[in-house]
């Protein structure tokens, strides 16, 4: 049995709400909730423990679509929205929805419902390790679509779980989130800045339950200081006031799975986080998204990345293990990337116009015959 239990949610929100789009197909807008099965289909088909919260008239179709094979590695629970953790304050939230809009959302996709729906995950989440039905020690939320843009094989994640360090919970970031971008908070709520990716966040129990306790006292307090954020909006928030709390995975939605075990695609996002971790000093951060899109690279998944981000990756990686007392993984980190110089000629180039500082950076490691075959390379293109 597998040492962690997925919890996910379906619920028909265009129903409820009787939404003008809800029977019509490619809308633009959302997906149709008979789709959702369709697209499901890879995701019950996945043989890890399952909980899975409903509404009563849609347990049975959710057994149909859960192998027989594996109906004893899952839990239904079936729920109606009036019995819904806080619900009670939904007309509330739904007030606030109308008073302070998110300023940059559709409101066709982002209703009020919706964004009540989308807030219980960790609610979810959280009543699935009070409960443990299948006794494992990590918990995660998984939306049920993500298999359907990318098929990961259990392996692969159980691979990813070994990786997370005990006292962080990992969920992907598309851009980094500093304390000061969340200092102001009646500003920080007015917009939606595609910060998190928010179809899973996974880890140990007691670091998910942290998680989950935080977003719930955080959604309390945005009811009642009249603010209605999406899930991302409220993670967001949660991930730039309380930074040491995450492993750092970073890409768009369709790489929530994709980039797990290293890094796959949407580079230009990689970047970005990568020089902003740098500059703030986050070293644990900068570390494991080198480590990534390094992996990435050496294996020929990354094509499209300039020179100097190249640079970057091993540069920056370089730093943070010196900072975190790694010594043995810079020296190793200077003669894999000497190794790249001497492959491709562009990347010595690069290198060339600021050796001057970069020997002087990697001189701090005491190391001096990297320093001299770096001295060596370099003279070569004089």
């Amino acid at each position: 049995m597998s040492d962690y239990t997925i919890v996910t949610a379906l619920y028909n929100i265009r129903k409820r709400e009787n939404n003008s789009l809800k029977d019509i197909s490619n809308n633009g807008e959302f997906v149709l909730f008979d789709d959702y099965f369709k697209h499901a289909i890879p995701f019950f088909n996945k043989e890890f423990p399952l909980v899975i919260f409903c509404e009563p008239e849609d347990e049975s179709k959710i057994w149909e679509l859960r192998p027989a094979h594996l109906h004893e590695k899952t839990r239904v629970i079936a729920r109606p929205y009036e019995c819904l953790p806080y619900y009670c304050y939904f007309s509330n939230f739904e007030k606030n929805h109308k008073i302070k809009p998110i300023r940059n959302l559709h409101v066709e996709k982002f209703t009020a419902l919706y964004k009540f729906i989308v807030q219980m995950k960790t609610f979810f989440v959280k009543e699935v390790i009070m409960m443990n039905p299948f006794h494992t020690e990590m918990f995660g939320w998984m939306d049920i679509r993500l298999h359907d843009i990318y098929d990961m094989a259990n392996s692969e994640l159980e691979k990813v779980l070994k990786d997370i360090h005990p006292e962080r919970l990992l969920i992907t970031q598309s851009t980094y989130t500093a304390k000061e971008d969340v200092e102001n908070r009646d500003d920080f709520y007015n917009w939606t800045r595609g910060k998190i990716c928010a179809g899973l966040f996974i880890g140990n129990k007691t670091p998910v339950l942290q998680f989950c306790n935080l977003c719930e006292t955080e959604f309390l307090q945005c009811i009642k200081d009249e603010y209605c954020p999406t899930d991302e909006m409220l993670y967001a928030y949660i991930v730039g006031k309380h930074p040491d709390l995450f492993e750092p995975h970073v890409g768009d939605y369709c790489d929530v799975l994709r980039n797990l075990i290293y890094h796959r695609n949407s580079t230009h996002l990689t970047s970005a986080f990568l020089h902003k971790s740098f500059q703030t000093g986050n070293h644990y951060y900068t570390n494991k998204v080198a480590e990534s899109v390094r992996i990435g690279y050496l294996k020929g998944e990354i094509r499209e990345i300039s020179d100097h981000d190249t640079y970057c990756i091993w540069y920056y990686n370089y730093v943070a293990c010196f900072w975190m007392g790694k010594y043995e993984r810079c020296e190793n980190l200077l003669y894999e990337y000497y190794s790249l110089l001497i492959q491709k000629p562009n990347l010595k180039t690069h290198l060339k116009s600021i050796y001057g500082f970069f020997k002087e950076m990697i001189s701090y490691l005491g190391n001096k015959e990297i320093i001299q075959k770096y001295d060596d390379l370099i003279s070569e293109e004089k």
